[in-house]
């Protein structure tokens, strides 16, 4: 799930990059609300992946604590660097 979120952030950076250089006069909620458009599938499927982690976590399952995910994010984040 880390790469996977770390190569949408690329990815949304890549296209507010693109959005930037070639209608610069785009608000960056329009440019936000341009991606949701694109990536409409992508939301429905987080959405579902939520509503499972939710639906896990009554059935007890503890997860991860926050602390370690974020070690790892950042961990990932200076080898990428």
């Amino acid at each position: 799930m880390i790469a996977s979120a770390k190569n949408d952030l690329a990815a949304l950076m890549e296209f507010l990059r693109e959005v930037s250089e070639k209608a610069p006069q785009t608000t960056p909620d329009e440019a936000i609300d341009a991606w949701h458009q694109l990536h409409a599938e992508s939301d429905a499927e987080s959405l579902t992946a939520i509503r499972q982690s939710l639906a896990d976590m009554e059935a007890g399952e503890r997860g991860y604590p926050v602390e370690d995910v974020i070690a790892e994010m950042r961990s990932l984040a200076r080898d990428s660097a």
